[in-house]
């Protein structure tokens, strides 16, 4: 019984180390392997596109900013290329800085789909914002004029559902399955 265990194990392991080595090599680890943030940006009544609006994306672990080219005629931008991490959203528009009320959470190798509709502060309820801090960015130097409003969220993927999340789970099954084998295949058992 336990040499047909131990057999079990080992074309385990040797599955699984195999799967491994035709995932890895077409998977890259580096922190630019591209993730993308796009969406539509509006005026406040969430309908209205504006035209020539620059994202701005503040990468809070490295300090670096990420710029979108103007937004088109549909209110449609484009952010590729961006590391993993959180961000500090921004809109900027002839009219000011729109800063987003929540940071933004960018997964590995993901396309995240986010809309925002812009208002100044003028437009929020006056209890809103009355004695607060305008939020604003770091990088960006500049007082906001307003908020943007995440109207809406799509997509996004979990690194555990993604190619590099299943060549770690792969990887790290192998390297237990491989630690069980090399200590005798039973915990506790006198040898």
């Amino acid at each position: 019984m336990r040499k047909m265990k131990m057999v079990l194990l080992k074309k385990l392991i040797c599955f699984c180390l195999s799967l491994s080595l035709l995932v890895l090599p077409s998977l890259s680890f580096s922190k630019e392997a591209g993730s993308e943030l796009r969406g539509k940006v509006f005026r406040s009544d969430g309908k209205t596109a504006i035209m020539g609006a620059t994202v701005r994306a503040y990468h809070i672990e490295s300090g670096k900013l990420y710029n979108s080219a103007p937004t088109d005629e549909s209110g449609s931008y484009a952010l590729t290329h961006l590391p993993y991490g959180y961000y500090d959203v921004a809109v900027e528009t002839p009219e000011g800085l729109f800063v987003s009320t929540q940071v933004i959470n960018v997964a590995p190798d993901s396309k995240l789909s986010l809309s925002f509709a812009i208002s100044s502060f003028e437009e929020q309820p006056q209890e809103w914002w009355a004695g607060k801090e305008k939020p604003q960015i770091p990088a960006l130097k500049k007082e906001s004029s307003g908020i943007a409003k995440v109207l809406e969220r799509k997509g996004g993927k979990a690194f555990w559902k993604s190619g590099k999340g299943i060549a770690t789970i792969l990887v790290g099954s192998a390297a237990v399955i491989g630690a069980i084998i090399a200590s005798g295949g039973e915990e506790g058992s006198p040898h």
